[in-house]
């Protein structure tokens, strides 16, 4: 068992089965080692997008 965004359901494959947990919700989590220009605008992206993104949403 493990835990997959929603999107995860367009990958088949035989005897696979996706079963969606009820209320369930965790963090996401980023880390890096150094910062670069590229790692700056990342982080600023997914801090922008933190608190309104459903990564469980289908899509």
């Amino acid at each position: 068992m493990t835990r997959l965004a929603a999107s995860a359901r367009t990958l088949r494959d035989t005897g696979v089965v996706f079963v969606p947990i009820a209320g369930d919700t965790t963090d996401t989590v980023a880390a890096w080692r150094t910062a670069q220009p590229a790692t700056e605008r990342l982080v600023a992206l997914l801090a922008e997008m933190a608190g309104h993104t459903d990564l469980t949403a289908a899509g």
